[in-house]
């Protein structure tokens, strides 16, 4: 769930494309990564940039004590 990504899963030989990936591939160029520190309201923006994660990767956003 977002630890790695799929291009590090296919490395480690933990996941497997079979196919033609070229589809895949352009799918995949025209997302967007972004950070969810962006500014929704004036005032309201992280105080720390952090950088864009990798392709299909999701960082826990749950904070737990």
């Amino acid at each position: 769930m977002g630890q790695a990504s799929f291009d590090d899963l296919i490395a480690s030989g933990r996941a497997r494309f079979d196919g033609d990936r070229s589809g895949f591939d352009r799918l995949r160029a025209m997302l967007v990564p972004f950070t969810p520190d962006f500014e929704i309201l004036p005032g309201t923006a992280a105080k720390e940039s952090t950088s864009p994660p990798k392709p299909f990767e999701v960082h826990n956003l749950i904070v737990s004590d």
